[in-house]
């Protein structure tokens, strides 16, 4: 190691110079998310202090140097963060303005943000494991935004971990695979959109 990297290796700041790395999809966006450092995303529906997970894993990059790409997302990977604060970000002003029409509109936006300190990156070896949280201090239901909808949840990788466990008798993935089943038939008897306004 040259002087440098042993000096980085002696700070105790909770980061993880090993060089691994996550890429989380997290309200909507991607983010390349390092252990012991801070991120602000967009608004999380979670009280300050409480620690989240985030189970939509992109890549993974190990301290050995490997990497793990998702399909699309890795399911043998979690990454667990602490909600920080919320906060509002910077004003950004929009001007609409048509010409010849006497249009003119100002409009002023601050978008709501969220800071989250990555605390863990959990590596799930067994298969049979992904379904148990190892860390049940950890609240995995929340991971992009709370909402009431079991399908939203699950098909928008918020997994209900709760309503997966009533649904499958104690499996999440049973769980979900009846919520898929639910979905696909109430696909099936809605109406086409092209159809409605016929009516």
């Amino acid at each position: 190691l040259s002087p440098a990297q042993e000096r980085l290796a002696k700070r105790t700041d909770g980061r993880d110079r090993s060089g691994s790395f996550a890429v989380v999809e997290l309200s909507g966006h991607q983010h390349w998310v390092e252990v012991g450092r801070f991120y602000n995303v967009y608004r999380l529906q979670a009280d300050e202090g409480r620690r989240v997970a985030l189970n939509r894993v992109l890549v993974y990059n190990t301290p050995e140097g490997e990497a793990w790409f998702g399909t699309p997302y890795l399911e043998n990977v979690r990454v667990y963060a602490t909600v920080q604060e919320h906060f509002r970000g910077p004003k950004l002003k929009i001007f609409k303005f048509r010409p010849k029409k006497h249009y003119r509109r100002m409009q002023g936006h601050r978008q709501e943000m969220t800071r989250i300190k990555i605390d863990r990156i959990e590596i799930v070896r067994s298969a049979d494991a992904v379904d148990t949280p190892r860390f049940p201090d950890y609240d995995p239901d929340m991971i992009d935004r709370a909402t009431e909808d079991p399908l939203y949840n699950l098909f928008h990788g918020i997994r209900e971990e709760a309503e997966l466990l009533r649904l499958g008798s104690g499996s999440p993935r049973r769980g979900a695979e009846l919520l898929i089943d639910k979905f696909h038939a109430n696909q099936r008897t809605k109406v086409p959109f092209a159809y409605k306004n016929n009516f």
